[in-house]
Formats: C-alpha cells, sequence, structure tokens
C-alpha cells in the first residue's frame, strides 16, 4: 500500500490538497464550464480523475501523492457543479428538485459501491494496484464517453 511506502502521516498530509482543490473546483468547476461548455466540464474532471489514479497506481513517489490528490480533488469538486450547471440548463423549475435529488443519489450509491468494491479488492489482493485500476477504467470510460461526439440537435 501507498501508506506502507511513506507512512500514514504523510498520507493524511497529503490530503490536504484534495480539500483545497475540491473546494477551489466546487467553484471554478461552474466558471469553467460556462465558459467551455459543460461536455468539456465533464471531459476535464473524468481526465483529472484518470490521470491521479493512474499517476498513484504505477509512480507511487511523494510528489505524486500530492500531485494525484489535487487530480482526484479537481474531480470531486468539478462533477456536482458542472451537473448542476447541466440541470439548470435542461430542466425545467418545477423539475428540478426531483433531478438534483436523482443525481445526488446515484452519486452517494457510486460512492458506496466504490468503497465496498475497493474493500473487496483489497481483501483479494496485497497490490494496492489492483485496487486503483478499475476505478481507472471506470474513468478512462467516462473520459472516452465524454470525447464522442454529441449527436445531432443535442447540446452537451
Amino acid at each position: 500500500m501507498v501508506s506502507d511506502l511513506f507512512g500514514r502521516a504523510w498520507i493524511n498530509k497529503t490530503l490536504i490538497f484534495f480539500y483545497f482543490f475540491a473546494g477551489s473546483f466546487s467553484y471554478l468547476g461552474g466558471a469553467f464550464s460556462d465558459r467551455f461548455g459543460r461536455k468539456n466540464g465533464f471531459l476535464a474532471a473524468f481526465t483529472s480523475g484518470f490521470l491521479g489514479i493512474i499517476i498513484l497506481a504505477f509512480w507511487p513517489t511523494l510528489l505524486n501523492i500530492v500531485l494525484a490528490s489535487v487530480l482526484l480533488g479537481v474531480v470531486f469538486g468539478m462533477v456536482p457543479t458542472v451537473t448542476v450547471g447541466l440541470i439548470g440548463d435542461r430542466i425545467k423549475p418545477k423539475d428540478r428538485a426531483l433531478t438534483l435529488a436523482a443525481f445526488f443519489f446515484w452519486r452517494d450509491i457510486g460512492i458506496a459501491g466504490s468503497i465496498f468494491l475497493g474493500g473487496v479488492l483489497l481483501q483479494s489482493s496485497p497490490s494496492y494496484k489492483n485496487v486503483l485500476l478499475p476505478f481507472a477504467v471506470l474513468f478512462l470510460g467516462l473520459t472516452v464517453l465524454f470525447c464522442r461526439k454529441p449527436e445531432e440537435g443535442m447540446k452537451v
């Protein structure tokens, strides 16, 4: 595990970068997606998540742990902000509360599932790479999904 390489204290110290960038991109992500589009907001966020996990899985140095914390903070802060913007763009005001509830429900189910899956993978494999790589594949899939050209008449 990464904490075995550098100690739990160093891992805890790098968490400040995650929270700082998650908070910053909760604000900046909205401005970014307003200016460059919701699709590009999602693309930037998911690419950031993919790179953060890959860097941590294959090059676990102290500097890269900080970089991974920054990149994962970006995705954590940006996705909800861009999603709220997309909902505001597309959903009638009377339906927004239900749509937001559905989004946060599925997001929280995803988080719970990832914690569970991470625990299962950690119990069945001594390698932290085996724990991280399924999540890298997930972020890569989302990145590829948002690289596609939108269908005719579809604005993202």
